[in-house]
Parts: structure tokens; sequence; C-alpha cells
């Protein structure tokens, strides 16, 4: 967005007037062209935002500015029309702050003397000032109704801030890897959150519901002898609760030492990414999630809405943890799983993995892990390499190669799908890995993993196999059946592969 900002003056205080006018059915408004920035085509997706008022259609990003966007009819009560409109929005700017408005249509620019506008009777004016004066044209014959800026950004309900101040501009920065999150979809809106506020990532065991206090708690699950309480993202957000699918996954959250799962319906990508590509979100006072949506980052899969999860479900977590002490002491349960018996040392020691499918269950270090990203067909293959290196992509300026895991194990191909790219980082170098899908996030204790492969696999496995999988971990599948899954012994691995690749790139 062009953010030159215009000369701010009283709109009604000279004889000759310039408004862009604008439709809602039959029903005419104008606003003086000095707070018009655009007019644009509404697009095909404004990005909600829950607990916003009802006339905050949502936001979107114009040109690197986070802009507001007012569905003026409900703004009005105005009528929803009998067949949806496309409309146009009129981004306005005053008092150094942007603002998209919902109308069905442009009209025109028309030229005012001062005696044309007359001031409307205090008991037909709406609230806050926003429509208090109205242009007569064409001898009284065409009323038109004059929108003040200044009122509308100074109501209560809108947002403390409304993007970039007038004049400023965001800088493009080096990349640098200094914030993690986890994308996940949640109604209808991909949403993330820090890494660090991440213990894992679950499929959906049984939830026992038992007692509930709130309509968003979808229950308790018991996670290694630990009793933990589910959120319902949806229901949380207050859209529909969120149905159960075999992408359906719980996050465990452990933000200030309790514990908690949202259940949410997909885990999307594990995005690092420099801090200041962050734009700062729209926040409401006094909403229910007041402070709970922090920014929004513009990524290749769509627009992300990042969460603090400490302010998000700050209110919440009091009725979370009354529900959990409903079903059984947590802090005790908890403090049972820290406790150090004699003979349990092995207890004591934790590794973090992430798991992916790929005919088999894979499974990584997730310490190994710098990011994950869609495949978008973007993958250039290189002539002369191996089979199994499918090529390189380019990562914002960072060529990367990508390995096809089933061709480096000559296992079976399979009918292609949409894959992601899990992002390994060692020793300084980086490479690509094509999985079909993520299946969770899990921390184990030692005696929960095996340091070799079981004999028969080492003997019936290819050289290649034996090399890069030195363990495997026992897991549940959805159903409760054990699933074994094999750990890719990522140093290892990077050396066979990327040193390979490199060699045959020279």
């Amino acid at each position: 967005m062009d953010t030159h900002a215009y000369q701010q003056r009283d709109p009604l205080s000279k004889d000759d007037l310039i408004f862009a006018t604008f439709l809602l059915e039959e029903l005419e408004f104008a606003i003086e062209v000095t707070y018009i920035q655009d007019a644009i085509p509404v697009p095909d997706h404004i990005i909600p935002l829950p607990a916003s008022p009802d006339y905050i259609a949502g936001i979107m990003d114009l040109r690197g500015t986070i802009l507001p966007i007012i569905d003026t009819r409900k703004r009005f009560r105005i009528a929803a029309p009998a067949e949806p409109k496309r409309g146009y929005i009129a981004v306005t700017h005053c008092k150094g702050r942007y603002m998209g408005l919902i109308f069905d249509r442009i009209q025109e620019i028309v030229r005012v003397k001062e005696d044309s506008i007359a001031e409307l009777a205090p008991e037909i004016q709406v609230e806050g000032d926003l429509l208090r004066k109205i242009i007569k044209l064409e001898n009284g014959r065409r009323l038109v109704q004059v929108i003040d800026p200044s009122s509308l950004f100074d109501y209560k309900d809108l947002p403390a801030h409304l993007g970039l101040e007038a004049g400023a501009k965001r800088e493009k920065a080096d990349w640098s890897p200094n914030r993690q999150i986890v994308a996940f979809q949640a109604a209808e809106q991909l949403f993330g959150i820090a890494v660090e506020d991440v213990r894992e990532i679950i499929t959906v065991p049984e939830i026992s519901q038992r007692i509930l206090v709130e309509d968003y708690i979808k229950g308790v699950i018991s996670l290694r002898r630990e009793l933990l309480s589910v959120i319902d993202m949806g229901a949380f957000l207050g859209a529909e609760s969120t149905p159960l699918s075999s992408d359906s996954r719980i996050i465990i959250l452990d933000i200030d030492e309790f514990c908690f799962g949202i259940l949410v319906d997909s885990i999307k990508e594990v995005i690092t990414f420099e801090e200041r590509l962050q734009q700062p979100m729209p926040d409401w006072s006094g909403s229910t999630h007041e402070g709970g949506f922090t920014s929004m980052l513009e990524w290749e899969s769509g627009s992300i809405v990042i969460l603090d999860p400490r302010k998000l479900f700050g209110q919440a977590l009091k009725r979370v943890e009354e529900h959990t002490g409903l079903h059984g002491d947590s802090t005790q349960e908890q403090s049972k799983i820290g406790e150090k018996e004699e003979g349990d040392a092995e207890d004591v020691l934790q590794k973090t993995f992430i798991t992916f499918d790929l005919g088999e269950v894979y499974g990584a270090e997730i310490s190994y892990i710098r990011e994950i990203v869609k495949h978008q067909n973007n993958i250039r293959p290189l002539p002369g390499q191996a089979n199994y290196i499918e090529g390189i992509f380019n990562l914002r300026s960072e060529v990367i190669p990508v390995i096809n895991l089933r061709k480096y194990f000559k296992a079976a191909s399979q009918e292609a799908r949409e894959q992601l790219i899990i992002i390994f980082t060692h020793g300084g170098r980086q490479v690509g890995v094509l999985v079909d899908r993520l299946r969770e996030i899990k921390t184990l204790s030692a005696e929960k993993i095996q340091s070799d492969l079981p004999q028969h696999l080492v003997r019936e496995q290819n050289k290649r196999f034996r090399e890069v999988i030195d363990r495997i971990v026992d897991l549940k599948s959805e159903d409760g059946q054990h699933l074994p899954t094999l750990i890719l012994d990522i140093p290892e691995f990077m050396e066979a592969t990327v040193a390979s690749a490199m060699v045959m790139a020279s």
C-alpha cells in the first residue's frame, strides 16, 4: 500500500468538498476523498478473527499492511442481500492508520458545496457520530449519508491498533532462523504456535468426557500416567466443534508448567522464519481472547495467525485446571512422572521425535529439524545425480537438495500425492526429505527406545537402510495397536546423502 499521509483537515469546513460515493443496495454513502487511499474488489479470502465484533469481517494483507475489514451492512444494521454480492473495499486512511469498508459498488466522485450538507437529527444518528451528516443532491431528491472516518476510527469496539502507522515501511532483512512455529488448521483457519510452547503432538486417543465444566472442553486423556484436559479448538474459537478424522491431532502445550491439550483439525507445517516478517494484528479490548492473536505471517501455505497461548487461554486455563482436578490430582500425577525411583535412572533421559508416513512409519529427533514445508512442484531436477536425489529447491535464497527416501531405500514407489518436505540440518548442511504426511511429535523416556534394530530387520534390509536406521521406537496407532517406528540417524543420513549429492554435483 502507498503509505503517504494525506493532509488532515475538518472534512466539512470548506465551501467546496469532494466525496467518493458508495452503494449498499439503494442506500448511498459518501466519504471525503481526503480519507480514501484505494478501492479494490473484495478478495476471495478474508481471514476471520475469532472474538471480534460481529461487524468485523476479518483482516487481509494489502501490500504489506494488515487491513481490518468492516462489514458496513452489519455496522449500519442493513439486512443481508437475498443473493451474495462480491462488492468492493474502500481502503480508508485516518489518524495514521488504515481500515477497509465493504460496499456493494463504487458510485462516483461528487463535488459538494457546504450549504448542501445538513446535520442529521440526534435520534437518527448512528452511535459514535459515524453517520451524523447528509448530502442533499439533485434538489434534495438524492440523499447521501456521510461517513465520518475520524469518528469511525475512534469507535470503542474497534481494534486498539490497525496496521502500520502512516509513512512506516517494513524493512526486508536477510533471513535468519530466529523463530519457529507449528502451523495447524482449526476453525477453517491456519494458526501458528511457538515450538517452545509445544511439548508434543499426538494422534487422538480415547477422550473421556465424564464431568465437563465448559462446552469447549472436550474431555480428558491419559498420557503416560498423566491426566490432561483437552480443549476443542473449534468450539473454543466460537466455531463448530472439531470433527475427528485421521488427520486430527492433539497438541500438548506446556504453559508455565501447566500441561493441557488442544484438539485441532490437522498439523500443516513446522516453519522457521525471520521475526520481522510478522505483521501486527489488530486487537479488541475487552474481548474474551484479548491479546491472544499477536501477529500474522504470510507464508507459502497461506496467511497464518500466530497465537500467544498464555493470553489466548489465560482465562480458560482456570476452568481447564478445575476440570482436570475433577478427574484426579494432576499435580500429583505430574510429580509421579518426575520422580526417580531407585533403579529407574533411565526414565530421567528423554528424547523428542517427529514421526511421518512413508509407506512405513519413520521418525527423527526433532532437534535436527529446521522446518517443514509443502512440496509445491518447485523442485528442479539435476542431471547426473543419483536416482534418489529428487533435485534441488530454493528456500529463501538457499539451495537445498531433496532426497526421495523410497528411492534411497530401493522401496516400492507409490502413486503421487501431496507431499511435505522436512528440512533437516546438521553440521552446517541442509537436506530436504520427501514424506507423505506428518503423524506425531512424541517425547519418550529412554526405556521406550531400543538402541539397536531387531536382527531380522538388519538381515532383510539393504545396506543403505542399515547405515542410516539405527533404532526402533514402539509407538501405538490410533486403534491402540503397536506401531514400530524406524528412527533415522540424521548425522549418518546426511553424510551418506548430502555428501554424495555434492560430489556428483561437482
